[in-house]
């Protein structure tokens, strides 16, 4: 009885590791060797498709996906697919998982707020959100400083695709009337100082010219000539006549 017992037990752990065996050779054997077997296919494009299309013409082709992440495209549409692995033409055994990257479309920015400020500031705010400087608009302005900027356009607040130009009015300051130069040719230094300073105007350069027989610090030569145009702050020079001295 107890040698029939022995063998009985020897008998079952035979079995059962006959099973063991078999399990084992099973899956790291004979299914890998199936798997190598497997048939190849080739990996569609589904790049600009979206992930419903991109699904059931993976699926058609006996392959899976996986939508993997997210980026900023500028080209393909929010959405769609932007990216694929393995690329399309790539052959691969059925039932492998195709990773998808899908489009957030166009990254945007905010156009930051700049009226008011300095256009050397403007530009700053402007480049540190990843925007450029566009076409820059002077126009004249009663309330709003020289150099400061008006408005902007797109106006702030508004998205904008990064990279993208932001143009700029900018105050030129307040109008200045346009009148014709008076003749100061002839006139003592301090009376063409008198009416320069009348007239809104500036003196700059003051020649002293060589002369006999005139008069000390008359007016001689000035610029720009009697009549031409000139606007309130445009500066004056003039050539004076000084006595020559005696040998």
């Amino acid at each position: 009885m107890g040698n029939l017992t022995k063998r009985i037990v020897i008998a079952l752990a035979l079995v059962i590791g006959a099973f063991f065996i078999g399990v084992l050779g099973f899956n790291f054997v004979i299914m890998p060797w199936f798997v190598k077997l497997g048939r190849e296919v080739e990996v569609p494009d589904v790049l600009g498709r979206n992930v419903e299309e991109a699904e059931a013409i993976l699926s058609q082709a006996k392959l899976d996906h996986y939508v993997q992440s997210r980026i900023f495209d500028p080209i393909v549409p929010r959405g769609l697919v932007a990216r694929q692995n393995p690329a399309p033409g790539r052959r691969v055994k059925e039932g492998k998982k195709v990773y998808l990257v899908l489009s957030s479309g166009p990254q945007v920015v905010r156009v930051p707020e700049v009226a008011g400020i300095r256009l050397e500031q403007a530009e700053r705010l402007i480049n540190l959100v990843g925007l450029k400087l566009g076409e820059v608009v002077w126009t004249y302005s009663g309330t709003v400083a020289r150099g400061d900027v008006i408005m902007s356009n797109p106006p702030a607040g508004e998205e904008l695709e990064l990279g993208r130009s932001v143009e700029l009015t900018v105050s030129e300051g307040t109008r200045r009337e346009s009148f014709a130069m008076p003749n100061l040719i002839g006139l003592s230094l301090d009376e063409a100082k008198a009416i320069i300073e009348m007239k809104g105007l500036s003196l700059g350069a003051t020649k002293s010219i060589d002369t006999e027989g005139i008069e000390k610090d008359v007016v001689l030569l000035q610029g720009p000539q009697p009549g031409e145009l000139v606007e309130e702050g445009d500066t004056i020079e003039l050539g004076i006549s000084s006595q020559l001295q005696n040998q």
